[in-house]
């Protein structure tokens, strides 16, 4: 198995191991300046000394070029650190650079260049999701996310009536100490919101077409965490959507395993209480229903 995490402080103390040398050697290049004539006298007893030029110039040129080279690329990559500047494929500077906050991003091998490196911010990571439709996303860790095994009680009334009728809803879905276990192997999680108008608090057709909303702005955004993460867990709002009738109804097994996704109500996440966490609010006005997804990923 490869590792797929790189401290990124270790990558940055590289650049600076890069950078302290070059100023060394460019210190070393003056100082052989001024050493000039003692060591000219010294060669003078073993070299001929019309040809020491042709011996002595060229190294110490290829010598303070490389010096300068390691300056001009340890302080051009430290400042693209800095401002959060990168190539997403590794091939220099080129377009396709990922703006990140100092520090706060992520280096993944890329499966299609083996051997690349790109990086993945939070700020990406956002902004992905805004484009793909949500109202607000938001990158936090794991060990932030409210999980109380209470919360599996209210799927156990069975409001919604999926309980028992949807592999990924409870009971089917699991053992509530087993999912949080499973959640907290991840270390981060982008959770997203999705806000719809609708007409009233009855109006339960527009709460439908909003969760099919949300559903279709959760696909457009795993398409991209899907090319970003090897591994990763997605959760959703409400019931797994992927057959029309689940095949639990029909006492059968579940049809399609790898793309069931279970809710983060079912892995027993407090939403309201995460939304807060996320900088979000849970509800948002009159007339308008909000939902909430998150993609856990290492």
């Amino acid at each position: 198995m490869v590792n797929n995490e790189i401290k990124s402080e270790k990558f940055r103390k590289l650049l600076v191991a890069a950078l302290v040398t070059g100023i060394l050697s460019i210190s070393f290049g003056f100082l052989y300046n001024f050493l000039w004539k003692p060591i000219a006298d010294l060669l003078q007893k073993s070299v001929d000394v019309s040809i020491m030029p042709f011996i002595v110039l060229p190294g110490v040129g290829i010598a303070i070029g490389l010096a300068i080279a390691e300056v001009v690329c340890g302080s051009i990559d430290l400042k693209r650190i800095k401002t959060g500047i990168f190539s997403r494929k590794g091939k220099g500077f080129d377009d396709s650079f990922a703006k990140i906050r100092f520090l706060k991003f992520y280096i993944c091998l890329d499966n299609k260049v083996t051997g690349r490196i790109y990086m993945e911010s939070e700020e990406n990571l956002v902004k992905t999701c805004i484009d793909a439709g949500a109202y607000k996303a938001y990158v936090i860790t794991t060990d932030k996310i409210p999980f109380d095994e209470n919360l599996r009680s209210y799927c156990e009334v069975n409001y919604c009536g999926n309980y028992g009728k949807n592999y990924a809803c409870p009971p089917g879905v699991g053992n509530s100490k087993e999912l949080i276990v499973k959640a907290k192997k991840y270390k981060k999680a982008l959770v997203f919101q999705t806000v719809t108008q609708i007409e009233d608090s009855f109006d339960f057709e527009g709460m439908k077409e909003a969760q099919f909303r949300h559903s279709k702005i959760a696909d457009k955004i795993n398409e991209h965490i899907k090319k970003q993460f090897d591994g990763y867990l997605q959760l959703t709002a409400g019931e797994c959507s992927v057959c029309q009738v689940c095949a639990q109804v029909e006492n059968e097994p579940c049809r399609f395993p790898e793309k069931a996704i279970s809710s983060l109500e079912a892995y027993c996440m407090n939403v309201s209480t995460l939304a807060e966490l996320c900088n979000m609010k849970y509800i948002n006005g009159q007339n308008t229903v909000t939902y909430f997804g998150a993609f856990l990923f290492n």
